[in-house]
């Protein structure tokens, strides 16, 4: 049987807004990944998929319940711990990027191994994951100087530099043109097979079909 990657368990998050309405963007959310498996969320805009992969990644403190990421209890950890935790078992791959403006292609990509004291092989290990999206022409560019889709797969690229063993996907495809989304979906499902597990957000039917599990996300609920 499988190791459980990933255990969501009846999480909330609420936001009090000024007028004192609380916004409910998550409400008793419960599932989980095993090693291997390829989830796949849709909903609505504001549906709270965003919310629920920053609450996955230890980037968004929930307002109740629990995120377990390989065996630990992200929240309880201190913030450098779950900062440590992340640089080693998490990927997230942002749906505006966050690229560094003034970093060029290549020093993006090798960016997260900063995390580690031991940086040999980054240039290697940056440079065959531009290869395999096709941006191996552009590590000298700067991100200004990228298409929106080259955008996108820089940021997949690092979010797989330092071999996690959780990808968290926020519309991965939602920029791309067709041969280079089928590019991201084939490196998604072969990071699955390798025995990473993955969690993706998207509105495209063609990348939802991908996944081995859907979950439809409505008002912050998992309908």
């Amino acid at each position: 049987m499988s190791a459980v990657m990933l255990k969501i368990s009846q999480v909330s998050k609420h936001y009090r807004r000024e007028s004192r309405n609380t916004v409910r963007a998550l409400e008793g959310v419960s599932f989980e990944i095993s090693a291997g498996e390829f989830m796949v969320v849709q909903g609505p805009s504001g549906s709270g998929k965003t919310t629920l992969l920053l609450v996955a990644g230890g980037l968004l403190v929930p307002s109740l319940g629990r995120v377990e990421c390989a065996g630990s209890d992200l929240y309880a950890l201190t913030p450098g711990e779950r900062a440590r935790l992340r640089a080693n078992r998490i990927g997230i791959v942002f749906q505006q990027f966050h690229l560094i403006s003034y970093l060029n292609v290549l020093e993006n990509v090798i960016l997260p191994s900063l995390a580690h004291s031991d940086t040999s092989g980054a240039g290697k290990r940056a440079r065959e994951l531009l290869e395999q999206f096709n941006l191996l022409p552009r590590c000298d560019h700067y991100p200004s100087e990228l298409s929106t889709g080259e955008r996108q797969r820089v940021s997949l690229a690092r979010a797989l530099f330092n071999r996690p063993n959780l990808l968290l996907a926020d519309e991965p495809t939602g920029n791309l043109d067709r041969e280079n989304a089928r590019i991201v979906l084939d490196c998604l499902a072969g990071f699955t097979r390798a025995g990473g597990s993955v969690l993706m957000v998207t509105h495209s039917r063609e990348a939802a079909s991908c996944g081995d599990c859907l979950l439809v996300l409505e008002e912050g609920k998992l309908v």
